[in-house]
């Protein structure tokens, strides 16, 4: 049986709250170029999935087909609802987003923010932003041990034994190592 992503992508828009609505327009509008201003087909297909929320794949074609430069292949439109699928969950985890004491509670705030935090000490890591990284991991420790978070804990601590062996010494290394 053939995936439906558009029920997918609908899915995903019924349950955003009006604020990441409104963020995930501004995220959605983030990867216009030059060429594309003004008429992005993700920010079309997002507003219209919130004007029809029970549009059909066919519908939706004719209407972007009509908004666009031509005829727009199902190929090109089941592409443009994977990005658009990709984006809105991306959209969701910004900073924004996560901390709206409104919707989630202080440690699923905390759980998802170490949760970030830990990606970005890798990403500075890999680029060699070595003291910037364990700063992030310090922060992640203490939070995770306010919450027994042990997953994001020992994942802190595993990386940041690894950038003291590797990049500061053994002496620093061994004392993780206890």
């Amino acid at each position: 049986m053939k995936r439906d992503h558009l029920e997918d992508l609908k899915a995903i828009v019924a349950v955003m709250k009006p604020n990441e609505i409104h963020t995930a327009r501004k995220f959605i509008t983030a990867f216009e170029g030059n060429a594309t201003k003004g008429r992005n087909k993700s920010l079309m297909l997002f507003e219209l999935i919130l004007e029809k929320p029970q549009i059909n794949i066919e519908d939706a074609h004719k209407k972007l087909s009509s908004w666009g430069q031509g005829q727009l292949s199902y190929k090109a439109l089941t592409i443009l609802i994977k990005r658009l699928q990709n984006k809105l969950p991306e959209s969701m985890l910004l900073d924004v987003n996560i901390s709206r004491k409104d919707v989630y509670g202080p440690w699923y705030r905390d759980d998802k923010t170490m949760r970030k935090r830990l990606i970005e000490a890798n990403l500075l890591s890999a680029k060699g932003l070595y003291q910037l990284a364990r700063e992030i991991y310090d922060d992640v420790i203490v939070i995770a041990e306010k919450y027994e978070n042990y997953g994001c804990l020992i994942e802190a601590l595993v990386a940041k034994q690894e950038i003291l062996g590797f990049y500061v010494g053994k002496t620093e290394f061994d004392k993780y190592s206890e």
